[in-house]
C-alpha cells in the first residue's frame, strides 16, 4: 500500500464539524486504484462522539450521491491538542477509483455541538493542492458551499499504479523496522500461507499487529484476514486480486513466481511424457530408458514415492488415473499398459500388445473402460497406422480394436466426450477421428485446412474439442464434435513452436510450447483469444505435458533434467517473466 492524493503541509488553522456542520475535501486521483484508508490530521474539544468518514463522487468542487466507502473513529480518542495528530481511517472494502475523477472527502460528527466537536486542521492562507479544494455544510450535506482558499490536511492510501516521481513500490521497506522489501513480504507471505496459514504471525505477535505494517497493511490483510480456504485460489479474493494486479503491474518477474513451485528431477528422471492426478497428488510419468512414474505431493511439490515400469519394450508414453488406479503406457514393441495402485505404488496387472500391437503412444478412459492408441507399421507400408485398444481394466485384457484407414498415420493423442473418443494423427493436413466406443466404429473425421499439420495434443471443455497442432508456430483449433467443423482458432507468435500439450481448466484453455524456453498460453475458449502468457525460466523448456487439478496448472517438459511446474496463471499478460 502506498499514498496517493495527499496535502500535508502548511497548516495554519483549522474548521469545526459538529451537528449539522459537516466538512469535506475534494480530490482527484491520477491514476486508477483502490483506497484502503486516510490519514487525516484532527484535534478535538470536548467529545464529538464518533467521527463518521466516508468518500463521495464530486460534481462541480462538490460532494454528490452516495457513501463509497465508510470508515470511523472515536472522537476521545483525538488529541485535545489544537496543533492536531495524524489519525489512520480505514474504510472497509475500500473502493477503486477512477483516473481524472473528482471525489470527496466527508467528515462528520453527528452527535457533537458547539462544545463538543471535531476540528480539521487546514492551510488557511497560501494552499496549493490543485486537484480540488475545502468544502462546508450548515445542513448535514444537503448543500455544500466551496472555499477556495483552503486546504485540509489529508492522505489518501491504496493499491494500484505508481504516482509518476514516487519511490518504486517494491523496492520500499515493508515498516519503519524492517529491512525486508515489500515484494520480498508478499512472495514470503504468500508461500508461508500455503504451507500453513499461521505461518506469518511471529512469536509474541498479533494477526491486528503484523497487519499493521506501515507498507503492506492490506495485501497482509488479504493474505491473513480472508483465510484463502482449502480449494480457493489467489485470484477469488476481491481485496487480494487488486494488490496482485498492483505487483504484476510493477513486478512480473516476480510476482508471477509466487504462486509457482517446482519438482527437478534427479538421476534417470528426464524426459517428461505426462501427468495425472489423485487427490492431493500429481503423478509425473518419466521417459527414461526404464520409465518410472514419480509421486509428488502437490502442496509442496516434493516426491514422496515413485515406481520403475521394469519389463517395459520402451519409453514411457501416457499417463490417465480413474480416482482408484493409475494406468501408465510405453512405447517400444510389443505395447504395454500398466496398472498402478497408487497408495503404494504397487504393480497391479499389465496389458501386452499381440504382435503388431506396439508403440503404445496414449491413453483416456471412459468411466469404465482404458483406451491405448498404437502407432503401427504394417508391412509395405510406409507410415505408422492408427490403431485403438480398448481394454478391461478389471483384467487388462482386449476388449475391441479400431483400425484407421490407409493414410490414418500415427497416434498422438486421445479424448473422451462422454460418448465418444477422439484420435489424432500425424498427418498432412491434421486429423481428428471420431470413433464410436459401442463398437469401436469410425463416426467422421476433422480434417485441418492446408498448413494446418501434425494434429498432436486434445482437450475438451464439455462442449468442444481442441487440438494442439505440432506446427511452427503452433496453432489450436476449436472443433465442433458434432459436425467435426473448425469453429475457431488460435495461432502462437515466434516464440511457439509446437502445441504438444494442451489442458482444460474448468474455465480456460492452456496450450504449451516445445520451444525453448517452454510457453503456456491461457486461452479463453469462447472467441480463442489468448489472455495471457507465461514463459520458462531456465532448463523449463519444451512444455509436451499439461494437466489441471482444478486448482493449479502443472506442466513441465521433455528435457534431460526433468521438471514439473505447480502453478497459477494470471489474467493479465505474464510474458515479462
Amino acid at each position: 500500500m502506498r499514498i496517493y492524493q495527499n496535502y500535508n503541509t502548511g497548516d495554519d488553522g483549522d474548521y469545526d464539524i459538529y451537528g449539522v456542520n459537516w466538512g469535506s475535501q475534494t480530490f482527484t486521483p491520477v491514476l486508477v486504484h483502490m483506497i484502503s484508508k486516510l490519514k487525516l490530521k484532527l484535534f478535538r474539544v470536548g467529545d464529538p462522539g464518533t467521527v463518521n468518514i466516508s468518500i463521495k463522487l464530486a460534481s462541480g468542487g462538490k460532494p454528490i450521491g452516495g457513501d463509497l466507502c465508510v470508515g470511523t473513529i472515536e472522537g476521545t480518542d483525538l488529541t485535545l491538542s489544537a496543533n492536531g495528530e495524524w489519525y489512520e481511517i480505514t474504510l472497509g472494502d475500500g473502493y477503486t477509483f477512477a483516473a481524472d475523477t473528482q471525489y470527496a472527502i466527508v467528515v462528520k460528527a453527528v452527535g457533537g455541538d458547539s462544545g463538543n466537536k471535531v476540528s480539521w486542521r487546514a492551510d488557511t492562507s497560501s494552499p496549493t493542492y490543485a486537484g480540488g479544494t475545502v468544502c462546508t455544510s450548515s445542513d448535514s450535506g444537503i448543500d455544500w458551499g466551496t472555499i477556495s482558499a483552503a486546504d485540509f490536511m489529508f492522505e489518501e492510501w491504496g493499491t494500484g499504479e505508481a504516482s509518476p516521481g514516487t519511490t518504486v513500490w517494491g523496492n520500499l521497506f515493508k515498516s519503519a523496522i524492517s529491512s525486508e522489501k515489500i515484494e520480498e513480504a508478499i512472495l514470503r507471505m504468500i508461500q508461508d500461507h500455503e504451507n500453513d496459514e499461521n505461518a506469518h504471525v511471529e512469536a509474541g505477535e498479533s494477526l491486528n499487529s503484523h497487519k499493521a505494517s506501515e507498507i503492506i497493511d492490506h495485501i497482509a490483510q488479504s493474505i491473513i484476514a480472508d483465510k484463502i480456504g482449502t480449494g480457493e485460489i489467489w485470484e477469488s479474493h476481491r481485496h487480494s486480486i487488486s494488490a496482485w494486479k498492483r505487483l504484476l503491474a510493477m513486478f512480473p518477474s516476480l510476482a508471477l513466481e509466487t504462486n509457482k513451485l517446482v519438482y527437478t528431477g534427479v538421476a534417470f528422471e528426464s524426459w517428461l511424457y505426462g501427468l495425472a492426478f489423485t487427490n492431493e497428488y500429481v503423478y509425473a510419468l518419466m521417459g527414461t530408458t526404464t520409465p518410472k512414474i514419480l509421486k509428488i505431493r502437490i502442496s509442496d511439490m516434493t516426491k514422496v514415492d515413485e515406481i520403475s515400469l521394469t519389463g517395459a519394450a520402451g519409453y514411457g508414453s501416457a499417463i490417465v488415473s480413474d480416482g482408484t488406479y493409475i494406468y501408465a503406457s510405453t512405447g517400444g514393441q510389443p505395447g504395454k499398459v500398466f496398472k498402478i495402485d497408487p497408495s503404494d505404488m504397487t504393480l497391479i496387472d499389465t496389458w501386452v500388445g499381440t504382435a503388431g500391437q506396439d508403440f503404445a503412444s496414449c491413453l483416456t478412459l471412459d468411466g469404465t473402460n482404458v483406451y491405448v492408441g498404437l502407432g503401427m507399421e504394417p508391412a509395405g507400408a510406409p507410415g505408422v497406422t492408427i490403431r485403438v485398444i480398448k481394454i478391461d481394466p478389471s483384467n487388462m485384457t482386449t476388449v475391441d480394436t479400431f483400425t484407421g484407414d490407409a493414410g490414418d498415420e500415427d497416434c498422438n493423442d486421445l479424448i473422451f466426450d462422454g460418448i465418444n473418443i477422439y484420435v489424432t494423427g500425424k498427418t498432412d493436413p491434421g486429423m481428428i477421428i471420431k470413433i464410436d466406443t459401442s463398437d469401436m466404429s469410425r463416426v467422421s473425421a476433422w480434417t485441418g485446412a492446408a498448413g494446418e499439420n501434425d494434429a498432436w495434443s486434445l482437450a475438451f471443455d464439455g462442449t468442444y474439442i481442441y487440438v494442439g497442432l505440432g506446427t511452427i508456430p503452433g496453432r489450436v483449433i476449436k472443433v465442433n464434435p458434432t459436425t467435426m467443423a473448425t469453429v475457431a482458432s488460435f495461432t502462437g507468435g515466434a516464440e511457439s513452436d509446437q502445441f504438444y500439450g494442451l489442458t482444460f481448466d474448468g474455465k480456460y484453455i492452456y496450450a504449451g510450447s516445445m520451444s525453448d524456453p517452454g510457453v503456456v498460453h491461457k486461452l479463453d475458449p469462447s472467441d480463442m483469444s489468448r489472455i495471457s502468457t507465461w514463459t520458462g525460466g531456465a532448463g523449463e523448456d519444451r512444455f509436451n505435458a499439461l494437466a489441471s487439478d482444478g486448482n493449479y496448472i502443472f506442466f513441465g517438459g521433455n528435457t534431460a533434467v526433468a521438471v514439473v511446474i505447480r502453478k497459477i496463471m494470471s489474467d493479465l499478460d505474464e510474458t515479462a517473466i
